[in-house]
C-alpha cells in the first residue's frame, strides 16, 4: 500500500466515524449524560456512606465510654444519673442508627444492663431483702425486653459476629426463662410460648420438623435456625449440642404422650447431630460431652450395654 492509499483509507475511516457520530449523536450524548450522572451519584453515595460509617463508629465508641463510666462509678447518686443518661443515649442510637454497628451495640448494651438489673433483683430476694409475704415482682417485661434487644441486634447486621452471639444468647434467654419460672426464681407470668413466638421472626420457626408447644421448643427453633444460618460459627458445635439436648428432652415428652413414631424421628435427629460432632469436630470440647451423652442414649434406647463396674 502506498502512502496515498493509506492516507485515503484514514480519511474514509474518519469520514465514516464523523457520520456515525452525527447520525447517533442523540443516543451517544444521552448515554454519556447517564454515565456522568451515575458517576456523580456513586461518588455522592460513597461519600455519604463513608460519613455514615464514621459517624456510626464514633457513636459506638461514645456508647462504650458512657457504659464504662457508669460501671466504674461507685457513688450511688452519680451512678444512677450516669445510668439514666446511658439508657437515654441507647434509645437515641436504636432510633437513629438502625442497621449499623452503633445500633447493634446499643441493643446488646441494653441487654446486658437489663440482665444485670434482673440478676441483682434475684440476689436481693434470695438474700431476704424482700419483705416477708410481699408479692414477688413480675420480671416478664424485663425478660421479653432482653429477648427483643438480642433479636434487634441480629437484625441490625445479620452477617456479623455480634449477630451470631446475640442469636445464640436469644436461645439461652428463652431457656433460662423457662428454667427460672419453674424454679420460682422470678415471677414471669407474661413469658410463655405465645408471647415469645410473637417476638421471633417468621423464618426462625418456618419449616420446623417438630411442633412448638412450650418455651424449650422455641429455644430449639432458635438453635436450629442458628445452625442453618451460621454453620461456620465458632459456636456451631455448642449450638449443635444444645439442639441435641433439647431434641432428646422433647422425644421423652412425646414418648410419654404415646407418640412413639414422633419420638423415634427426634431421637434419630439427635443421633445425626452426635455423628456430625464426632465426624467434623473431633477435638471440640462439646464433642467430648456429646460422646458420653451418645453412650447413655444408646443404653436408654437398648442399643448399647452398660459399662462394667
Amino acid at each position: 500500500m502506498t502512502k496515498a492509499q493509506g492516507a485515503e483509507t484514514k480519511a474514509r475511516f474518519g469520514d465514516k466515524f464523523t457520520q456515525f457520530i452525527q447520525h447517533h449523536r442523540v443516543v451517544i450524548f444521552s448515554l454519556t449524560g447517564i454515565l456522568i450522572l451515575g458517576l456523580v451519584v456513586f461518588l455522592v453515595w460513597w461519600g455519604v456512606r463513608g460519613q455514615a460509617q464514621k459517624g456510626a463508629t464514633l457513636a459506638a465508641e461514645e456508647l462504650q465510654e458512657k457504659y464504662q463510666k457508669w460501671k466504674n462509678e461507685y457513688d450511688t447518686a452519680k451512678n444512677k444519673q450516669d445510668k439514666t443518661e446511658l439508657l437515654a443515649y441507647i434509645d437515641t442510637l436504636v432510633r437513629d442508627h438502625a442497621g449499623d454497628i452503633a445500633g447493634q451495640r446499643a441493643y446488646i448494651t441494653r441487654f446486658y444492663i437489663t440482665r444485670d438489673d434482673v440478676l441483682k433483683s434475684a440476689d436481693q430476694e434470695q438474700n431476704g431483702d424482700r419483705e416477708q409475704n410481699a408479692v414477688q415482682e413480675d420480671k416478664s417485661d424485663a425478660w421479653l425486653g432482653m429477648l427483643s434487644d438480642l433479636l434487634g441486634a441480629v437484625a441490625c447486621n445479620a452477617d456479623s459476629y455480634l449477630a451470631e452471639m446475640s442469636l445464640y444468647n436469644a436461645g439461652v434467654v428463652i431457656e433460662e426463662a423457662d428454667y427460672y419460672r419453674q424454679k420460682g426464681t422470678y415471677a414471669l407470668e407474661g413469658v410463655n410460648a405465645e408471647t415469645v413466638a410473637k417476638l421471633l421472626p417468621a423464618e426462625y420457626t418456618a419449616g420446623l420438623e417438630f411442633s412448638v408447644e412450650n418455651l424449650d421448643d422455641l429455644a430449639l427453633a432458635v438453635y436450629t435456625y442458628f445452625a442453618d444460618r451460621y454453620p461456620d460459627s465458632v459456636d456451631y458445635p455448642h449450638v449443635l449440642f444444645s439442639q441435641a439436648r433439647l431434641l432428646e428432652e422433647k422425644a421423652d415428652r412425646e414418648k410419654q404422650k404415646g407418640n412413639a413414631e414422633v419420638a423415634a424421628k427426634l431421637i434419630q435427629r439427635v443421633k445425626d447431630i452426635f455423628f456430625e460432632l464426632e465426624t467434623d469436630f473431633k477435638n471440640n470440647d462439646w464433642t467430648k460431652i456429646a460422646k458420653n451423652r451418645n453412650i447413655m442414649l444408646k443404653i436408654k434406647e437398648g442399643e448399647g450395654e452398660k459399662p462394667a463396674e
